[in-house]
């Protein structure tokens, strides 16, 4: 299911992962399985391939913000995953060494029914919800917040990470296509001209 998101059409939602994998094109997978104990990022911030994770602002129970097995956070999978709890404003941060255009993941017990979270992306707030929640943004960016609503508290996992760019050609491309595609004209061109028969009766 794909559903606009509210702001403006910068960003569009996708809770059916197949339809994300079309319109995102070609993404890289982040499992956790790699990780066989709970490894905190509410101390410092945890770099995890192109991806940093960062607890900032309150958390009633820091301790669950890490990436890992199920044990003190929340399960997605019964695989390693990432495990949060923020409250009252505070945020994970994810941010990216390079700039990408789609973000998608498994999401379990985020706001539970209830607002208690919201994610920013390329100036947009979105709501994750549970199950697979996704994204694909016409602007592109380097980091995405989750964060807890004023007064609320939200404990969450999400697993199985994809995220990517869309290919955009470089200007230097773009001139050789061009040329490319004028030099395969003159030769047609050049190529009918030589295969013109003349006949007398």
């Amino acid at each position: 299911m794909m559903l606009p998101a509210t702001a403006n059409a910068a960003v569009t939602i996708f809770t059916d992962e197949t339809a994300f994998d079309a319109a995102a094109g070609p993404t890289m997978l982040e499992d956790f399985n790699a990780f066989v104990a709970e490894t905190r990022f509410d101390l410092a911030p945890l770099v995890i391939g192109d991806q940093t994770f960062s607890q900032v602002g309150s958390s009633n129970n820091p301790s669950q913000n890490y990436v890992g097995p199920f044990g003190t956070g929340f399960d997605v999978n019964g695989t390693p995953s990432v495990s949060g709890r923020i409250s009252d404003g505070g945020s994970i941060f994810i941010t990216f060494a390079n700039a990408i255009t789609s973000w998608g993941a498994t999401f379990n017990e985020i706001n539970d029914g209830v607002a208690r979270s919201t994610l920013f992306v390329a100036g947009e707030e979105i709501a994750p919800a549970d199950g697979f929640f996704g994204f694909v943004s016409d602007t592109a960016f380097t980091s995405l917040e989750i964060r807890a609503l004023a007064g609320r508290d939200d404990g969450f996992a999400f697993d199985d990470v994809k995220f990517g760019a869309a290919a955009v050609p470089e200007p230097a491309t773009w001139a050789f296509m061009i040329l490319g595609f004028g030099a395969i004209g003159g030769a047609m061109r050049r190529q009918r001209k030589a295969n013109v028969k003349v006949s007398f009766a």
